[in-house]
């Protein structure tokens, strides 16, 4: 058979894609193919001006990690196509178990984390391009960090949840992280997990194991 080294296989987002996936592998594994690369054009957001009214309130969970500059990066995208003006941060903070050695209060040592938090979110946003936007930043004292993100969604009348995934390595699955995965299974709002390029198992693999 003749060997097709590179394979490009267009995809719309549809139920033909499985097919189109399919007869994708198996030309790759008979022609022992090196590279298969997948095309899916988008236009460009046109969002109905209905649905702009509504889409007001955008959240962006940040640990300081490039996952959640990822999704800050997604999060001024979908912020500035509905045109508005804002977006909120949300660092989540908790006391570590052993604060009382330090002699000081629970509440004392709160502080202290928050200031912590406070001071590397400023750092974290001078990397973050805001496209004149403003980033409103939230801080939940909460040990778990799903049930934090949950409670300011409530609080702030969140529409929208945009949230960095932490890739695992290939063939530990497409793994979104504990904390990604909790608030897809419980979250009651529009919930958008951020995945950076190269962090989990092909896409054609990820597929074929669906």
């Amino acid at each position: 058979m003749y060997r097709y080294k590179r394979l490009l296989v267009g995809l719309s987002l549809g139920k033909q894609d499985g097919s189109s996936i399919r007869y994708a592998a198996m030309i790759s594994k008979l022609a022992r193919s090196e590279k298969i690369t997948f095309l899916h054009v988008a236009s460009t957001p046109d969002i109905p001006e209905e649905l702009r009214k509504e889409f007001t309130e955008i959240l962006v969970p940040v640990d300081f990690s490039e996952n959640s500059m990822d999704a800050m990066e997604v999060a001024v995208a979908l912020a500035l196509a509905a045109g508005l003006k804002e977006i909120h941060c949300l660092h989540v903070y908790s006391v570590p178990l052993g604060y009382y050695k330090t002699g000081k209060s629970h509440e004392e040592f709160a502080e202290i984390m928050k200031g912590h938090a406070e001071k590397n979110l400023q750092e974290f946003m001078k990397k973050v391009d805001l496209k004149g936007l403003t980033a409103t930043p939230i801080y939940k004292l909460e040990k778990r960090e799903h049930k934090g993100i949950e409670e300011v969604i409530e609080e702030h009348e969140i529409y929208l949840l945009v949230i960095g995934a932490r890739g695992r390595r290939a063939g530990a699955g497409v793994m979104l992280g504990s904390v990604t995965e909790h608030l897809i299974r419980t979250t009651t709002i529009p919930l958008l997990a951020v995945k950076r390029k190269g962090t989990g198992m092909g896409l054609l693999e990820a597929l074929l194991k669906l």
